[in-house]
């Protein structure tokens, strides 16, 4: 109970997430169940007035569908690509920086900071506030994890795939490479929460209102996102002459399942990952690096 009350934010965007995944999982198992009794109807029809060759392709298909619930695989891609959950990637900034700077702007606007400078050094109060912000770094890989384990119960942890139920590429990637695909998506969900946790602590260096800070670090984040995609497309497709073909870029962060899907290059996604987690710490020493321009502007 200790641990839940002293993280109760943490606890309460994981369970969020948690939430929201399980609302996608309903549909695409709803959806999963609607495909598979429209196409024992047809079968059904098709026996009675059908020619051989339809009527073989409908069981081959009602075949892939025969076992309900749908494989792992299935349910867990289909509901974080789609039914809501594609958002995922442009809005899981907010769920890791809430409660990652909640504390500090408690002690920073409280004015409580001043009195804690006076027993201890400002370089350790900054370290102490990040540190603790670090546990956010969890929050995305927990999900993942927890989701991943839910829908494994759900299905009866079948793992077989069937060709016409993962038909699409993305689908098709998955099912083929799911192992170091998982691998590669924890790597970056704990890359970006440290990436928004920086994002965080610079929007917040001048803390003013809370819901504005925040605002002020979806800002950031989508800045950075435009900016990124903007010079990786100049770079790609005039200097290296790669083609939009050859390379997806999107406006989503790469953070969302669906663009880790639609790619192949997982090196791209790590060194992307870590560009990002560089450039963002870096920053955030340049700001906080100075004790008296803080107290000033906190004051």
């Amino acid at each position: 109970m200790r641990l839940i009350k002293n993280n109760k934010l943490y606890f309460i965007s994981l369970l969020i997430l948690i939430g929201w995944f399980l609302v996608a999982l309903n549909i695409s198992l709803s959806d999963f169940n609607k495909n598979k009794q429209f196409i024992q109807e047809q079968y059904n029809d098709c026996l009675t007035k059908g020619t051989y060759d339809v009527c073989k392709n409908l069981k081959i298909q009602l075949d892939e569908y025969k076992i309900a619930p749908a494989p792992v695989l299935y349910n867990y891609v289909i509901s974080l690509s789609e039914n809501s959950m594609e958002y995922l990637g442009i809005t899981a900034v907010i769920f890791v920086s809430i409660p990652a700077i909640y504390s500090f702007y408690v002690d920073v606007k409280s004015g409580i900071f001043i009195s804690k400078l006076s027993r201890k050094k400002y370089k350790d109060f900054i370290l102490d506030h990040y540190k603790n912000s670090l546990k956010a770094l969890l929050i995305l890989p927990l999900f993942l994890i927890i989701t991943f384990f839910l829908v494994c119960c759900i299905s009866g942890f079948r793992f077989e795939v069937g060709n016409d139920i993962l038909s699409n590429s993305s689908l098709d990637y998955v099912k083929t490479r799911w192992i170091p695909y998982y691998s590669t998506m924890l790597f970056v969900l704990i890359a970006h929460s440290q990436f928004y946790i920086n994002l965080a602590y610079i929007s917040f260096y001048k803390v003013k209102n809370f819901i504005v800070n925040i605002l002020l670090t979806y800002l950031l984040y989508i800045f950075s996102q435009t900016i990124v995609v903007f010079s990786l497309e100049f770079i790609l497709s005039r200097v290296l002459n790669i083609t939009n073909n050859d390379f997806i870029l999107s406006f989503e962060d790469p953070i969302i399942m669906k663009f880790g899907a639609d790619i192949s290059n997982f090196s791209f996604m790590i060194i992307n990952s870590i560009i990002y987690v560089i450039i963002s710490s870096m920053l955030v020493y340049l700001f906080y690096r100075k004790k008296e321009r803080f107290v000033m502007n906190n004051e």
